[in-house]
C-alpha cells in the first residue's frame, strides 16, 4: 500500500516546483523512501488509481477553493473518492480554505483561542464600514495571501484616506491593533 501525493499540474498554483529540490535530494539519499509514492498532478484530465493507496496527501496551495476553483474540484472529486475507499487523508481540500483569515479567525474563536476579530470587506466602500465597526488603530490583511503581503497599519482616518486603492489589501480583513 502506498500514497499518492496530490499537487498542483504546471501552470497551477503560486509556487511551481514547490519542493521540487527536497523531493529531488530525498530520491538521491533515500530512494526507498519514495519507492511508494505516487505523484498526481491537477490537471492531468485523468484521476489517480487509488487502488493500491493507504493514503492521500493533498500537497496544494491554499486558499484552494477561492484561488484555484479548478484544482479544488478535483482534489474534492479525489477526496470523495478516497473517502469512499476508507483512505487516510492529510491536507483534504475542503480544509485547504480554512486559511482564509476571515474564516480562521472564527473557528479559533469558536474553539475558544484568543484572537483579533476580523471584519472582511470585498471594495473600499466595505472597507470603511469594516474600519467603522473595529475602529483605530487598525491592521488591514489580505483575506487570501499569506506572508504579510500588502498589509497595511492605519492610525487614524487620516492614514486610512491617504491610501492608494493599489496599496489596499482588497478583498481584505480589518482587525483592531
Amino acid at each position: 500500500m502506498g500514497l499518492v501525493i496530490v499537487r498542483h499540474g504546471p501552470g497551477r498554483g503560486r509556487l511551481p516546483g514547490y519542493l521540487a529540490p527536497a523531493l529531488k535530494r530525498l530520491a538521491e539519499l533515500e530512494p526507498e523512501r519514495l519507492a511508494g509514492v505516487r505523484f498526481h498532478e491537477t490537471g492531468s484530465g485523468e484521476p489517480p488509481d487509488l487502488s493500491d493507496a493507504a493514503a492521500v496527501f493533498f500537497w496544494l496551495a491554499d486558499p484552494l477553493r477561492e484561488m484555484y476553483p479548478d484544482c479544488f474540484a478535483e482534489a474534492a472529486t479525489i477526496e470523495a473518492c478516497a473517502r469512499a475507499a476508507g483512505l487516510r487523508l492529510v491536507n483534504p481540500p475542503s480544509s485547504l480554505s480554512n486559511s482564509i483569515k476571515s474564516v480562521q479567525a472564527k473557528l479559533w474563536q469558536e474553539a475558544g483561542i484568543p484572537t483579533p476579530a476580523c471584519v472582511a470587506f470585498a471594495d473600499r466602500t466595505g472597507l470603511e464600514d469594516a474600519v467603522a465597526r473595529t475602529g483605530f488603530p487598525v491592521l488591514l490583511k489580505s483575506d487570501t495571501l499569506h506572508a504579510q503581503e500588502r498589509m497595511v497599519f492605519c492610525a487614524s482616518a487620516e492614514e486610512l484616506r491617504a491610501q492608494a486603492d493599489r496599496m489596499l489589501p482588497i478583498p481584505g480583513v480589518a482587525s483592531p491593533f
